[in-house]
């Protein structure tokens, strides 16, 4: 900010805070920033701390790190502070195992009192589909990705037919690095979410490991 004589978030040059992070090879569940021009370290902390928003970050309990910066301006007797702050998960997400991702579902289902989704067997086998065809494929993430849905859409397909019956479903691949992480997706949490498959594997060439969740839903609107 001081070389390129501006002030914000979102450089030029380097993008955003996630951006910068992301380049400098931290894996992070969450990310927050809050940026300060001042004369001094006490009234950049009062500026922040006068802000809400900023307030916020540097009290939420869910941060577990910062890093901060500061550099003088050309303005004699000003400065610029930078305060990075990150979530490194407790727990990683890579150690769990499908049991545990569909007990947090289930935890954060009742969080909100909404009724638990029946685990269905013809959706559990499309996910454990899904999980096989993503292990085996080859290419990069996205298309991986992309072969696991349909897999687990041919597999979804099968089952139904050997079962009879069974309506419309939607299935998702995330990765997430713990387990509150699948609070971010909206149809885990919704009533209308009735039956779910879930199945997992893990990515290990990030740093650190992601757990890959597949997910089956029927209910919920697909997103």
């Amino acid at each position: 900010m001081a070389r390129n004589d501006f002030f914000g978030h979102r450089s030029p040059t380097t993008g955003g805070p996630e951006d910068r992070v992301r380049r400098a090879g931290i894996q992070l569940s969450l990310i927050g920033e809050n940026v300060a021009q001042a004369d001094g370290p006490e009234a950049a902390h009062q500026v922040l701390m006068d802000s809400p928003a900023h307030r916020a970050n540097m009290l939420a309990p869910s941060f577990t790190h910062v890093g901060i910066g500061v550099v003088a301006l050309t303005q004699p007797g000003m400065f610029v502070t930078t305060l990075v702050f990150g979530r490194w998960p407790p727990i990683p997400a890579a150690r769990q195992t499908a049991e545990d991702v569909k007990s947090a579902i289930a935890a954060a289902r009742a969080t909100r009192g909404v009724a638990p989704a029946a685990i269905a067997p013809a959706l559990q086998v499309a996910a454990e589909a899904s999980a096989s065809a993503y292990t085996n494929a080859v290419g990069d993430h996205s298309v991986a990705a992309q072969q696991a849905v349909a897999a687990g859409g041919r597999a979804l397909q099968t089952e139904l037919a050997r079962r009879g019956g069974g309506g419309a479903a939607c299935a998702r691949v995330v990765e997430i690095l713990e387990l509150d992480d699948l609070t971010h997706y909206p149809e885990l949490v919704s009533p209308a979410l009735r039956k779910l498959g879930v199945a997992v594997t893990v990515r290990n060439d990030t740093n650190p490991p992601r757990l890959v969740v597949f997910l089956m839903t029927e209910g919920a609107a697909c997103r």
